[in-house]
């Protein structure tokens, strides 16, 4: 972290362009030198928050990129007040510029992982979608035959129950038991699309 303090909007202190990347023996202090390191793409927004701030005599908080000679660029947040004389204009400023890149290097990863995480999610919907046409799918051509077994069997029973011995009651029992079983079965491929939904929902990290 290094302090800021400036005299009018010309002259900036030693510690405010060190941040910037820039040597002590290198340049004269002055604004143009601060506003030559700012990134470009940050630049009108970063003086339009200090022009601002100018008028208001009011505190600031700004964050923006810095490029060193060597290309490097890291990420500034400067904060401070302005002072006013008695007419209303800016005389002098102070406040702080921290470097943030570390944890603007955490914040994009994090968005990256939240970006990651929800096209995952999409993917697994579409995919749930094709499994839940496919459950209904095959559920609608099992449940026909399934249900004229089950009926057959029972009129088949009442037909002929006097006329049948234990061994053939125990097959028409097989038979129905096992119509049950994939009746229920039959159920709980329905229900798989909703337990996926319920497990498997994407949440953002933060």
């Amino acid at each position: 972290m290094g302090l800021a303090r400036a005299e009018r909007r010309g002259h900036l202190e030693r510690a405010t362009l060190q941040n910037v990347r820039l040597s002590p023996g290198e340049v004269r202090p002055s604004y143009q030198a601060w506003s030559s390191r700012v990134y470009h793409e940050d630049l009108a927004a970063t003086e339009k928050e200090i022009r601002r701030c100018m008028d208001e005599g009011c505190d600031y908080m700004s964050e923006f990129r810095v490029q060193a000679p060597n290309g490097t660029v890291r990420w500034i947040e400067a904060r401070g007040r302005f002072e006013q004389d008695s007419s209303g204009r800016a005389v002098r400023s102070y406040g702080a510029m921290m470097d943030i890149t570390e944890r603007k290097l955490i914040q994009e990863q994090i968005k990256r992982l939240n970006d990651d995480l929800l096209a995952r999610n999409e993917q697994l919907e579409f995919a749930n979608k094709e499994l839940e046409s496919f459950v209904y799918s095959i559920a609608h051509d099992l449940r026909g035959p399934l249900r004229h077994i089950s009926g057959f069997a029972d009129i088949l029973m009442k037909n002929i129950a006097e006329k049948l011995d234990e061994k053939d009651k125990r097959y028409f029992f097989k038979i129905c038991n096992g119509t049950e079983k994939m009746s229920r079965l039959i159920e709980d491929l329905l229900n798989l699309p909703e337990f996926h939904d319920r497990s498997f929902s994407g949440q953002r990290l933060m």
